[in-house]
């Protein structure tokens, strides 16, 4: 069969049927292998579980189709589930299964992903290898990990591209019950973080200072102590920042709030019942919206509102 027809029959085909196809015969897996064809996978999440022997992979088209793959030992052999379905692999190991298999996948992604997700307590050695045998950085709009260390992101940040990454999120895998402090001071000297849009975390407090989320237009965290100074540094930040859109904070101690009563003027109150803790402060932007500031006990709420949607009796402060 012409490569030109070999080629054109795979715009026809999806990545499962490019799978299939490359085991019919030396011919089609030679220039399966050689021209890569784009498998337009928009989500690609992965979990790594060194404890139960068991990996797996979620894989999302640009057409909503979804598979998800399991890997998992038993014995000497492996287990491979998908779609209700199920085959034994003998004495093959299953990670090195799954991430020849995450290769391949890898290879073929060439259009830009909605989301990469790594969840994984440790990035295994051979995780590192796939992620550093591409020829240019993998482009994803957004990083999700899911991990137990700012090292173990290290491992992985990097290796994105910087001109496509929009969002960071890092989860503690752990779920633990007591939140554990995060030292984070390495991650946000990268450049990947300084030009991201959008910052998340869960699971535990971050440990650096407020300066280094001025930049994010979205934003959700988690930290055991905020000052008054600290959050009139991130309204005047935000005020200034033209994509800002909203950023929520978690606490645990709020220190000085009587300077803030000092720095903010006194709150607009709500004496509904259930919102006697709720203090709200209402700053100008440039472009004449509102930054709604909400105070309640735990969390704090920086929203960009609209005029008509500040309440009557309610003031509004040009910011200078």
């Amino acid at each position: 069969m012409p490569e030109k027809v070999l080629n054109n029959l795979m715009n026809f085909l999806d990545f499962r049927e490019i799978l299939t196809l490359q085991k019919v015969s030396h011919i089609l897996r030679n220039h399966i292998n050689k021209t890569q064809p784009d498998f337009s996978i928009i989500l690609i999440s992965i979990h790594v579980d060194f404890n139960n022997q068991k990996n797996q992979i979620w894989l999302k088209t640009q057409d909503n189709e979804i598979l998800q793959v399991a890997y998992q030992k038993e014995g000497n052999d492996t287990k491979i589930s998908w779609d209700q379905k199920s085959k034994f692999l003998e004495d093959v190991n299953y990670s090195n299964i799954f991430f020849n298999d995450f290769s391949r996948i890898l290879d073929h992604q060439q259009s830009v992903l909605t989301e990469l997700k790594i969840a994984a307590h440790v990035i295994p050695e051979d995780l590192k290898k796939v992620l550093k045998s591409r020829k240019s950085p993998i482009k994803a709009n957004k990083l999700l990990m899911e991990t137990t260390h700012q090292s173990q992101v290290l491992e992985v940040l990097p290796l994105l591209d910087i001109d496509f990454l929009k969002e960071i999120g890092i989860y503690e895998i752990r779920q633990n019950t007591v939140q554990e402090l995060w030292k984070i001071d390495k991650i946000v000297e990268t450049d990947h973080w300084k030009s991201a849009e959008k910052f998340e975390s869960l699971g535990f407090h971050v440990d650096v200072s407020v300066e280094h989320f001025k930049h994010f237009s979205k934003g959700t965290w988690s930290v055991s102590t905020i000052s008054a100074e600290d959050l009139d540094f991130l309204k005047t930040s935000f005020l200034q920042l033209p994509t800002f859109k909203f950023c929520v904070i978690y606490y645990q101690i709020f220190e000085n709030l009587d300077q803030l009563l000092e720095l903010f003027g006194s709150p607009f109150m709500i004496y509904d019942l259930g919102k006697e803790n709720q203090k709200r402060w209402y700053f100008e932007f440039p472009d004449n919206s509102v930054l709604n500031i909400l105070l309640v006990p735990s969390m704090i709420f920086l929203t960009r509102i609209e005029k008509n949607e500040v309440p009557k009796g309610a003031d509004i402060i040009v910011f200078e």
